[in-house]
C-alpha cells in the first residue's frame, strides 16, 4: 500500500506514507483483530481488516546527528506548521512506549526530531509532554509540565494563551492534564502501570479511572507507597510499580 498524495498532520506536505496515519491505521487494526474483539464486525469484515492490515507500510526511519530515529514520512517536504507526527505514533496511537519494543528508538525521536524549537514547544495544544511521558523521559517530562500548567497570565489562573488561537485557551490546561495524569498512571492493555514517570520525592495523592470499569487510588508520601486502592480488587494484579524503573 502507498498513502500518497498525503499530509503528516499539517506540518509537512505533500509527502508519501505519513507515520500519524499509518500509526493510527496499526493501532486501530490492531485493536479490532485482537482477541478482546473476536466477536466484533462480520467474517467478510474481519477478512479485510486483516489483509488492509498486512498490506500497511512500515513506518519510516531516518538518521540525524548519527542517531536513527522514526521519520514523519517516507518522503520529504518543507515544513508548513509546528506539530512532530512521528511522535503520534507514541500517542496517542501507543505504538512505543514503557515495556514495548524500540524504546530507545523512540526516545532518541523524542530528543532529536525538531527541526525548530517551534515544535517542542509548551503552549497551547503541543502534545510533546503526554509523549515525554509515555516514554519515562522524566526530566523532559517535568520541565514541559511545570510550563505548561503555571498560572496564565490573565485574571484567572486557568486562562491560558493567546497561544495559536485564543483566549481562554482550553486546549493548553487539557493537554496538560493528560500530561499530568499519564505521568501518575498509564494503562496498556490490561496493564496498568504506576508512577511510570514521577519523581519519587514529590508526594502526591491521586483517583484516577482505568479501562475495565477499574478506579485506582493512590498515596505517595516519602518515596513510599502509602495507600493503594483498586476497584474492584481483582485488578490489583495487574498493577505494574514503575516508580524506581523510569528510562533515564
Amino acid at each position: 500500500m502507498v498513502l500518497y498524495p498525503a499530509n503528516a498532520l499539517e506540518s509537512y506536505h505533500v509527502v508519501k506514507n505519513p507515520t500519524d496515519a499509518i500509526a493510527g491505521l496499526r493501532c486501530v487494526l490492531g485493536r479490532l483483530l485482537s482477541p478482546e474483539f473476536e466477536d466484533f464486525g462480520s467474517a467478510s469484515q474481519r477478512e479485510s481488516w486483516y489483509v488492509l492490515q498486512s498490506r500497511l507500510p512500515p513506518i519510516s526511519t531516518i538518521r540525524k546527528d548519527g542517531t536513527r530515529i522514526l521519520s514523519y514520512a517516507a518522503t520529504r517536504s518543507p515544513r508548513h506548521n509546528c506539530e512532530l507526527p512521528q511522535l503520534y505514533a507514541v500517542h496517542p496511537y501507543g505504538l512505543y512506549g514503557l515495556g514495548k519494543p524500540d524504546l530507545r528508538l523512540a526516545i532518541d525521536t523524542a530528543r532529536h526530531c525538531a527541526e525548530s524549537e517551534e515544535q517542542l514547544d509548551f503552549i497551547s495544544w503541543h502534545p510533546t509532554g503526554i509523549q515525554y511521558a509515555r516514554l519515562g523521559m522524566l526530566p523532559e517530562a517535568w520541565d514541559f509540565l511545570t510550563k505548561k500548567l503555571s498560572d496564565g497570565p490573565f485574571r484567572f489562573p486557568a486562562f491560558w494563551g493567546p497561544g495559536h488561537d485564543w483566549t481562554p485557551d482550553h486546549n493548553w490546561g487539557g493537554s496538560g492534564m493528560l500530561q499530568l495524569q499519564e505521568m501518575l498512571m498509564q494503562t496498556d492493555g490490561r496493564r496498568i502501570l504506576l508512577f511510570p514517570c514521577w519523581p519519587a520525592d514529590l508526594d502526591v495523592q491521586f483517583r484516577l479511572y482505568a479501562p475495565y470499569e477499574t478506579s485506582v487510588e493512590c498515596c505517595l508520601s516519602g518515596g513510599h507507597i502509602r495507600r493503594l486502592i483498586v476497584t474492584p480488587e481483582s485488578r490489583k494484579k495487574d498493577i505494574l510499580n514503575c516508580l524506581r524503573r523510569r528510562t533515564k
